[in-house]
């Protein structure tokens, strides 16, 4: 039988228990796509949005819905663009964040870089399991943290609540963004509502940008 040194013995055992975190972590994100992928051929029909800009004197308040058209672009449903033209080109970014959970409901992040447990955590009186995550968007580039709120016995989300470096956007360093998610008659995990906060600075000033959106009408592909 072959004998190795304490030293030896000591790396293998952090090894071994590396390993077996790796793979406790691993099982929930397995949970979660099993969930998710319930979701396969839903879109949320409108989008409700509101938003809060820097004005001059006050801040610029707005809202506006918009809505799935018929037909597809690129495989993407076509939507009605907000009336007012000023508040789509403010609403470009928080806009596409939106309809990316909206047309894509059965996608979240990519394979993550890193699964990290925070141990058990509440949401009113529901027992959870929250755990802390580093990857990207599907299909995105830029790097994604957030912080995911599962049920450990059925695998439901309730909340992902992250931020976003490295948006090729002026003046902005970091998005935030929080989506509550809720579950439909069938125990689907949907998405219900989703902000989006980030500060701009551009020449000597800096603004904060909020948007709240709400999700409806969840529906078959068009």
């Amino acid at each position: 039988m072959r004998k190795y040194s304490f030293r030896t013995q000591i790396s293998l055992l952090f090894l071994c228990l590396a390993a077996a975190r790796g793979a406790l972590a691993a099982e929930p994100w397995q949970q979660l796509e099993t969930q998710l992928h319930r979701n396969a051929g839903l879109v949320g029909n409108e989008i409700a949005t509101s938003f809060e800009l820097p004005g001059d004197d006050a801040p610029d308040t707005g809202a506006y819905r918009t809505h799935i058209l018929r037909g597809e672009k690129d495989g993407t449903p076509a939507r009605s663009a907000p009336e007012d033209a000023g508040a789509a080109k403010k609403s470009v970014l928080a806009l596409g964040i939106a309809e990316r959970f909206a047309n894509h409901p059965e996608q979240l992040l990519q394979a993550p870089e890193a699964i990290v447990p925070l141990g058990a955590t509440t949401i009113g009186q529901r027992a959870l399991s929250l755990y802390e995550v580093r990857s990207r968007f599907p299909n995105g580039k830029a790097p994604v943290t957030a912080k995911i709120w599962l049920d450990p016995a059925s695998g439901e989300l309730l909340k992902v609540a992250g931020a976003v470096t490295g948006i090729p956007m002026p003046g902005v360093k970091t998005v935030y963004f929080t989506v509550l998610y809720r579950a439909d008659g069938e125990g689907r995990s949907l998405p219900a509502t989703l902000t989006v906060d980030y500060t701009v600075s551009m020449f000597f000033h800096t603004g904060k940008i909020h948007f709240a959106q709400e999700f409806a009408n969840w529906d078959k592909r068009p």
